[in-house]
């Protein structure tokens, strides 16, 4: 999987790195192998050192929190979890942003109500977007092209857990923001 982060960063598809792929794979069980194995390697290690510190690029807030795996350039591997309580507490997204990244995600736990958007005019001052209800479950897969789609979660059950994919293009240009109500 290092390997694959590491040549998919020097480009190709995804499909052109079998052990990367294989985690993203609707229906498939290795992002959960590799997660669990993750997880108890872990666990196991600050069992023996309770004040020990796991050395990986990490983020919370009140909703959201990201633990890096592994990083080449610009493709990261990351576990992301939302917290579904702490979801119902904030306002609900007023705008959406398109940026710079294509990401694949493969749902491991939890549920959700979300939502595809895409921007069918990109780059102009108002854009035409169109949304799609999604039902997030354990073995959903997401592959988005972050320059005209974004990924809207509404509501979490419980603790929605992911393992995500991020390929930054180097060369994309900005990032556009626009109200979701308007599209401007």
């Amino acid at each position: 999987i290092l390997a694959g982060i590491a040549a998919f960063d020097a480009g190709g598809t995804l499909a052109d790195h079998p052990a990367l792929s294989a985690l993203f794979e609707e229906g498939g069980d290795a992002a959960s192998r590799l997660a669990h194995g993750f997880s108890r390697i872990v666990a196991a290690g600050l069992a023996e050192a309770p004040l020990a510190h796991v050395p990986l690029r990490h983020f919370t807030d009140s909703v959201i929190s990201t633990l890096l795996l592994a990083q080449s350039g610009q493709v990261t591997l990351s576990l992301a979890a939302i917290a579904g309580e702490a979801l119902r507490t904030v306002p609900p997204p007023a705008t959406v942003t398109f940026g710079t990244c294509a990401s694949w995600e493969h749902v491991l736990g939890g549920t959700a109500r979300a939502e595809l958007v895409e921007c069918g005019t990109c780059g102009e001052r108002d854009a035409k977007l169109r949304r799609r209800g999604l039902a997030l479950a354990p073995g959903s897969v997401i592959r988005r092209d972050g320059s005209r789609q974004a990924l809207v979660i509404h509501e979490a059950e419980g603790c929605l857990v992911s393992l995500r994919l991020q390929r930054r293009q180097a060369r994309a240009g900005p990032a556009r923001e626009y109200e979701l109500a308007t599209g401007r």
